[in-house]
């Protein structure tokens, strides 16, 4: 497939730049962020949100005595890169214009570079076939040594729900299985479902309280079944690695507006100038039906078919790429 590349301006995001390869379209900010702020099949639907009345903000006082008087930190909506463990220098205010460079059908996305932190957050994406692989990467250029780990939201619109799988590896005697809580965290919250083998997390747009759990995701995968489409997330679980928020490698947050899709990276040490990388792999898979979901048997049926067929899966190690097949 041919990819085309071009600059338009879309909503009130200013100037975005669109990337197509005919079956999918992407449309990532140049004028902010940057944020992956649609993904879809080309003339379908973005599955992700857009916080087009500006209303998710954080204006805090605590915000700017970090950043400056004037500062806010906006939502926006789409797929955004960020600082593990959360903290206030983790809403870095990432309001102005982002750079790019194109090479074949790849595209980085370069912002500047933090202040107050002084890190770098790039993102970078290559479109082929079907698949779209989004490289995550975060240069600490704070002149000190720091420890972090690259966090990738992706924030869906509203009306979905999102499928996991339990890790199911034999333990002998011991857990094979971290779940995380926040103290807003309602385990009797209608809208999650925890069986056997999976998790279901339906977004609610009459929820009155938020909602969010974290875990050690083996498995390496999670879906999301909207506007008749399932948009599926790929990742690597390294079992060696140190997660943020006692061990998770995977968080999903909800409230009345959105439900995120969050992959998080090893929480290491870097000394200044030194860079990290964490890597997903975004496909949508047509004809999914959001409401075939109501027991476990289902659910397994579109697993088989969707998430373990044999395809090529990406792994990072040691800052180089290799493609395995499974």
């Amino acid at each position: 497939m041919s990819i085309s590349i071009k600059e338009n301006s879309y909503k009130n995001f200013g100037r975005c730049l669109e990337i197509s390869n005919g079956k999918v379209e992407l449309k990532v900010t140049l004028d902010i962020g940057p944020r992956i702020i649609s993904y879809s099949l080309c003339n379908g639907d973005n599955l992700f949100f857009e916080d087009i009345e500006d209303r998710l903000v954080n204006d805090s006082t605590q915000l700017k005595e970090t950043f400056g008087k004037n500062s806010k930190w906006h939502i926006y909506g789409g797929h955004r890169l960020w600082i593990s463990p959360e903290y206030i220098t983790t809403y870095y205010p990432d309001n102005e214009k982002v750079s790019y460079k194109v090479n074949d059908n790849k595209v980085l996305f370069t912002p500047n570079i933090q202040e107050v932190t002084g890190f770098l957050c790039e993102l970078e994406l290559k479109l082929e076939n079907e698949k779209v692989l989004v490289e995550h990467h975060i240069t600490n250029l704070s002149g000190k040594t720091k420890e972090f780990a690259p966090w990738a939201l992706t924030v869906m619109d509203k009306g979905g729900i999102e499928l996991l799988e339990w890790n199911d590896h034999k333990n002998g005697w011991l857990s094979n299985r971290n779940l995380i809580l926040w103290d807003y965290t309602n385990m009797n919250d209608a809208r999650v479902m925890f069986g056997k083998k999976y998790i279901t997390l339906i977004q609610d747009i009459n929820a009155t309280c938020p909602f969010k759990i974290g875990i050690d995701n083996r498995k390496g995968w999670a879906a999301y079944v909207n506007k008749g489409v399932a948009f599926v997330k790929k990742f690597t679980h390294n079992e060696d690695a140190i997660y943020p928020d006692n061990g998770c490698s995977f968080e999903t947050y909800t409230n009345k507006d959105i439900l995120e899709v969050e992959t998080v990276g090893e929480l290491k040490l870097l000394e200044n100038n030194q860079k990290v990388s964490h890597i997903e792999q975004w496909e949508i898979i047509e004809n999914v039906d959001k409401n075939a979901f109501q027991n476990e048997t289902l659910i397994e049926e579109f697993v088989k078919k969707f998430i373990y067929n044999p395809m090529l899966l990406i792994y990072w190690q040691n800052n180089i790429y290799m493609l395995n097949l499974i």
